[in-house]
């Protein structure tokens, strides 16, 4: 690195910041005389001074060290610098869009009704639209994402609050519940990803197996929180929607356990469509059962005339489809492994 090329860099970068020798010095608690014999080609810095030069005269560590200007590292810098006004912008115009439509209804509530009444919900919405877009991430540099999940939906519950405060009639703990289910059923595997940060390759892949069972008790649990409050709302029988639910649900749980399993792929699948063939069977007639229907009729065939045996006929084509894709996998598993066996070729087949 050349002495005199390195001391016109840093002169010319100085003064294109507008510094003189002496504000530089002060900034790095040297001598000025030191930045006197850098720029004269006399000496160079200390090598832990260089974080701070750059900083002070807004250049690369790459730059200063070759003493010229990087144009990729300045167009990238360029381009971060214009999309850092672009969400500034956004950012300040969007909030003063809010805080003018809250000022507006503040004054206008107390000029007509002389009290405030639906401005709590006019700003409940608006703080609900402020942590949607453009939210309250900006004044977080860690957890960005929980923090947009967590600040939207309780902008969402106080919003849902305010709303059947107003009406009188307090629906929003179904709503709230409901949201809740929501946002788990569509956060949840979004955070699961983030955590491969935090594991090995291997680690991950065994706590990955985990995850459909996870997620389906997940679900089960806050939609069962859910019937809970829609029952005491609406004061009808918890027990009705709940066997339904079940009854509809638990096949999931199933699927997820077999996940879990070392099993071929293809046997598996061959268990998967077993499983589904039994589970339609006793489905049809357990939910017209409880639906009050002729549960007996349910199961009655007769291709030649489909308006009156429609769920019968149904039934039977779903349930002999998916016994036979059953022993069309566990076929194909034995033949696969027999192969392999013969040839002696040791795969994993987990998927």
């Amino acid at each position: 690195m050349d002495k005199k090329a390195f001391g016109s860099f840093i002169k010319e970068k100085r003064t294109e910041k507008r510094l003189t020798q002496k504000e530089l010095a002060n900034s790095l608690m040297i001598d000025v005389t030191a930045v006197s014999k850098w720029e004269r080609g006399v000496s160079y810095p200390d090598i832990t001074l260089i974080p701070d030069i750059c900083k002070n005269l807004d250049v690369s560590e790459k730059e200063l060290i070759e003493s010229s200007n990087d144009t990729e590292y300045r167009h990238i810098k360029n381009e971060a610098q214009k999309y850092k006004k672009l969400k500034d912008s956004i950012f300040y115009s969007l909030s003063s869009c809010y805080f003018v439509a809250v000022l507006t209804c503040f004054i206008v509530n107390l000029a007509v009704e002389y009290t405030l009444s639906w401005f709590f919900i006019v700003f409940s919405g608006c703080l609900c639209g402020f942590c949607f877009i453009p939210g309250v991430t900006r004044f977080a540099e860690k957890a960005r994402f929980s923090l947009y999940i967590g600040s939207t939906l309780l902008s969402l519950a106080v919003l849902y609050l305010t709303c059947s405060i107003y009406t009188r009639n307090y629906w929003c703990f179904i709503a709230i519940t409901g949201t809740v289910l929501g946002y788990f059923m569509i956060c949840f595997p979004i955070i699961f990803a983030k955590q491969k940060a935090y594991f090995l390759e291997e680690e991950y892949k065994k706590i990955k197996r985990f995850f459909l069972i996870s997620y389906m008790a997940g679900i089960y649990i806050f939609t069962t929180i859910m019937l809970l409050t829609v029952s005491a709302y609406t004061k009808t029988g918890f027990l009705y929607g709940y066997k339904i639910f079940t009854g509809c649900f638990w096949i999931l749980l199933v699927f997820g356990i077999i996940r879990m399993s070392n099993l071929h792929i293809f046997t598996r699948l061959g268990i998967d469509f077993l499983i589904m063939s039994v589970y339609y069977l006793f489905l049809n007639g357990f939910l017209n059962y409880m639906l009050g229907s002729d549960y007996q009729g349910c199961y009655k065939i007769n291709f030649n005339n489909w308006n009156t045996y429609t769920n019968g006929n149904v039934c039977f084509i779903i349930v002999l489809s998916s016994l036979a894709l059953s022993v069309i996998f566990f076929v194909l598993s034995i033949i696969i492994r027999r192969k392999l066996k013969k040839d002696k070729i040791l795969l994993p087949f987990q998927v």
